[in-house]
């Protein structure tokens, strides 16, 4: 086990006086560009200084889902994503009044929450096709309309229930990797 540290929040601040992120009606933008994009440039060092290593974060919520996903996707190309959670983390800011942004990584990282301010180290996106959510419990209505429309494969908790963990684990891999 090699343990990169932490990156600790409490000695971040906002780095710049960004109005449109200031006044933006998810909470707190300054503040996590900053400290997700360190987060970011620590998960991308810890690869590439130990490349054969599994990375895992920890996080106090799912904000942190943000710069794992696109540091390992600037690391390995083609990245596919199982994503096991009861909430998608899928909702589109021009689409809910939702204030927080944890409600948000996946659908920032792969580009569908394109009216987010600021986060200039976020380039990498990942595409819709290679993300599959599974366990899922808990999805607001706009979330349910945005993986319809773009056609991202799902499995409920009612999937895992009577299908398995085994069999939806076995469809997600033949998904992503046909």
């Amino acid at each position: 086990t090699i343990d990169l540290g932490d990156v600790n929040a409490n000695n971040y601040k906002p780095t710049s006086k960004n109005e449109e992120q200031a006044n933006h009606k998810l909470r707190n933008l300054q503040l996590l560009d900053n400290i997700l994009g360190q987060v970011n440039d620590k998960i991308v060092e810890a690869v590439k200084s130990h490349p054969d290593s599994l990375v895992v974060t920890v996080g106090g919520d799912h904000s942190v889902g943000t710069p794992t996903l696109h540091a390992l996707n600037t690391c390995y190309k083609d990245l596919k994503v199982i994503w096991v959670d009861a909430h998608p983390d899928f909702i589109n800011p021009d689409q809910s009044y939702y204030p927080n942004y944890h409600g948000y990584p996946v659908s920032h990282v792969t580009g569908l929450a394109k009216s987010i301010p600021g986060f200039d180290w976020l380039v990498n996106r990942i595409p819709f096709e290679n993300i599959v959510f599974i366990a899922i419990r808990d999805i607001d209505p706009d979330e349910l309309i945005n993986l319809r429309k773009l056609n991202i494969k799902c499995f409920t908790m009612d999937h895992v229930t009577h299908l398995g963990i085994g069999e939806v684990m076995d469809q997600a891999i033949s998904y992503l990797d046909p």
